[in-house]
């Protein structure tokens, strides 16, 4: 009977060492999943999302601006103005911004301050 009992834990000793050694995890299963599912590299995946957001975004700072502005006054058949602005501004990696623009007033009553007639600009921004 004691053989038989000592016969028994020592079957399964061995079989508990069998099942260990088929759930050993291989050197590159390990790191797949500690890469999968560790908390740093979970933070570290953000933080690289985070900076391709930002270089993106800084790459937006750099698109050509193009924008058009219009208006029209008439009341009682007295034109009072007509206004029409168009301005496009390139910048660059290097801070200089190249802009150029179109400008057409013109009317009965415009602003004191305004030229009436058409004006044609093209210039540079430079910070200091």
């Amino acid at each position: 009977m004691i053989r038989l009992f000592v016969f028994y834990l020592f079957s399964l000793n061995v079989s508990s060492i069998h099942a260990q050694d088929s759930l050993t995890l291989s050197v590159d299963e390990f790191l797949s999943i500690v890469k999968a599912y560790h908390p740093v590299m979970k933070q570290y995946q953000n933080t690289m999302a985070i900076a391709k957001a930002n270089v993106n975004s800084a790459r937006g700072g750099f698109d050509p601006n193009l924008d058009a502005k219009t208006g029209r006054k008439n009341i009682d058949g007295i034109h009072y103005y007509d206004q029409q602005e168009v301005n496009l501004q390139i910048p660059t990696w290097f801070g200089i911004d190249f802009n150029a623009g179109y400008d057409r007033i013109e009317g009965q009553k415009i602003n004191t301050s305004q030229t009436k007639g058409e004006l044609l600009h093209i210039g540079l921004t430079v910070p200091l």
